[in-house]
């Protein structure tokens, strides 16, 4: 029996009414040699007997049904049947060129992603199209270049090495439901030797106010939202100028928390309890006591203090 070279992973939840055009485009592939998993991870439309269908009328498509446990599980449970020597992950309410996996097929680079480009009511809002670069990830160097492309922050249009992600035991962290996609893509990165980036937009992201399992418009208090990078400053624990990364986005991204809660219409005491939440947490402590410029040296003294509802007042200034 021909082995199957890729296995395309895409998990599915409430996307009636665009999972056959995500299905159409994957089927219409001008490489043929593939297998899709359909996770349906508790749909509460139509997703699951859609997914069945696609099934029942063509043998390269397996539809596994689950109850709602979430994207990380839904791609977890599609890497465990997977059979194929490389894996793409997809998201059920996006669409793809038809020469997508014949892009990513040409290529013996351990990691290969193609460039995507972003669509909100109709209209494209972003594009991120690489270069044709192919470089050894050697060095903290080749790491950061890759973060600085912006293409290291979601899973879908890449080629991924099933014996890696096998040998490796890597998955995907179903403790946390905000960039997940990233912790998987640094753990994979640290195990890989080369990667290659190609001048081809093959993958289209379409971004909807709908509940999908990619959806991260549900409210999260910061310290949830910045948890990965406390996962991710652990994961590159050998690489000090990639944590630094971290540390810098943390600060960064704290110091507009407590802008936006200093300037919002919540009373004294909560302002500060929301704030006293952040600065109490262990790795902003991390953060603030390894970089002394990020914040004026009034607000680090607030910050190292406790003094929650001084950096409230100064804040509303």
């Amino acid at each position: 029996m021909k082995e199957i070279y890729f296995s395309i992973i895409i998990p599915v939840y409430n996307v009636e009414s665009y999972l056959r055009r995500c299905m159409d485009s994957m089927l219409n592939q001008s490489f043929t040699n593939y297998e899709i998993i359909l996770i349906d991870d508790g749909s509460t439309d139509s997703s699951g007997k859609i997914c069945d269908e696609y099934s029942h009328i063509n043998e390269k498509v397996q539809a596994i049904h689950q109850k709602n446990k979430g994207v990380s599980s839904a791609r977890n449970a599609g890497l465990s049947v997977a059979k194929g020597k490389y894996i793409v992950f997809a998201d059920s309410d996006d669409f793809v060129e038809r020469d997508l996996l014949l892009s990513l097929a040409n290529s013996s680079a351990d990691l290969v992603l193609v460039g995507s480009q972003d669509f909100q009511n109709g209209k494209t809002i972003s594009r991120c199209i690489p270069d044709n670069e192919k470089w050894e990830m050697n060095s903290s160097e080749s790491i950061k270049k890759l973060l600085d492309m912006g293409l290291s922050g979601s899973v879908c249009g890449k080629r991924y090495r099933r014996d890696i992600i096998y040998d490796k035991f890597i998955h995907f962290n179903e403790k946390i439901n905000y960039c997940e996609d990233r912790l998987f893509n640094n753990d994979y990165i640290l195990n890989v030797n080369s990667i290659e980036s190609i001048n081809r937009c093959e993958y289209f992201r379409c971004l909807y106010e709908h509940d999908t399992l990619t959806s991260k418009s549900q409210t999260m208090d910061f310290n949830t939202r910045n948890m990965w990078r406390k996962i991710a400053y652990e994961q590159y624990k050998d690489y000090p100028e990639i944590q630094k990364i971290y540390i810098d986005q943390t600060l960064y991204f704290s110091e507009m928390e407590f802008m936006k809660i200093s300037h919002s219409n919540l009373p004294f005491n909560e302002k500060s309890n929301a704030i006293k939440t952040i600065i109490s947490d262990d790795f902003f402590i991390k953060a603030i006591t390894r970089q002394t410029n990020a914040f004026s040296k009034i607000v680090r003294l607030f910050c190292i203090k406790g003094w929650s509802g001084l950096i409230a007042l100064k804040y509303s200034s």
